[in-house]
């Protein structure tokens, strides 16, 4: 009884709640067929990983809970893509306890080269390079000046010709990043994971998701989303 009001009680307070779970209620079958596993919170991705396997982490957060959890279970290598001034203290500690898996890079994915602002959060753990993030507009926010770099050169840092797990979670950038040349960066990862924040937004909507969703499967990647939210893309399994 005490873990269903519990449940209860997040569905008030996240109502988004609700529906990620009646999605991976219907969703659960071909989660199923497509043999697929799961991280929390929401993360999703095909089993095909060992010591040799390279992930890409955009947007990691302090606690790079995706990558040091792959570490641990496969033995990979992970480049953490994150450019919070407040997060590189605990991105170093992470650095020094998993070396060499571990790499932090302090840039912002982006669909250009460049330098722009960031918007840090004090309250939240995610800023974002978008004013109009819920957490910028009600949170106390502090501003400083990022480097951006697209897909190609965020390539160049990381010494594989293939990644093998691609994770973005960049705070409503997203919307914006599939470039032309990011698009045809595509070609070098394997699986690439995207977390969609048209939620977090008045001005995105499910229907910008779904073309970027688009978009992407245009290069020839097949998507999954288990949450009817985020999405995995992965070469056809056949």
């Amino acid at each position: 009884m005490k873990s269903l009001l519990i449940k209860l009680w997040m569905y008030v307070k996240h109502p988004i709640g609700i529906s990620m779970d009646f999605h991976r209620l219907i969703n659960s079958g071909r989660f199923k067929k497509l043999r697929l596993k799961s991280l929390p919170p929401n993360y999703i991705y095909l089993d095909h990983f060992d010591e040799n396997s390279v992930i890409v982490d955009v947007g990691s957060g302090s606690q790079a809970e995706f990558s040091t959890t792959m570490i641990e279970r496969y033995g990979v290598r992970s480049f953490l893509v994150d450019p919070t001034l407040k997060h590189a203290p605990a991105l170093k500690e992470l650095e020094i306890k998993y070396a060499p898996q571990i790499r932090h890079l302090p840039y912002a994915l982006s669909g250009i080269n460049g330098e722009t602002t960031f918007y840090e959060s004090r309250e939240n753990e995610s800023g974002s390079l978008l004013k109009t993030h819920t957490n910028i507009l009600h949170d106390t926010v502090r501003e400083y000046k990022v480097q951006m770099v697209d897909l190609n050169k965020l390539l160049t840092f990381i010494p594989n010709s293939t990644i093998d797990f691609l994770k973005i979670d960049i705070e409503g950038a997203e919307y914006n990043l599939f470039s032309e040349n990011n698009l045809q960066a595509l070609s070098q990862v394997k699986q690439l994971f995207v977390e969609f924040h048209h939620m977090a937004f008045k001005d995105f909507k499910k229907k910008d998701t779904l073309k970027v969703v688009r978009q992407i499967e245009a290069t020839g990647l097949q998507s999954f989303s288990w949450d009817g939210i985020n999405y995995l893309f992965f070469r056809d399994q056949t």
